[in-house]
């Protein structure tokens, strides 16, 4: 997945320690393949509540992912 172009999603990302970043950035990545294997089309990257989020970018075609990490 491209690097994200909204500066809100790139200041989360880019606050956590670099083991962690690497981590989402990896989960991030994760859902782009998955996607694109269910052949759905890049998925919407967005902010829902605070956190990086990624939806698919056709309706009713799946649901909402929300990236994070707790108590790191």
């Amino acid at each position: 997945m491209p690097a994200s172009c909204d500066p809100r999603i790139q200041a989360v990302i880019a606050a956590y320690p670099p083991g962690l970043r690497k981590d989402l950035l990896r989960v991030r990545g994760l859902i782009d393949e998955a996607a694109e294997s269910a052949g759905i089309g890049a998925p919407v990257e967005t902010m829902k509540w605070g956190q990086p989020a990624y939806m698919p970018s056709r309706p009713r075609i799946g649901t909402t992912v929300r990236i994070d990490a707790f108590g790191s």
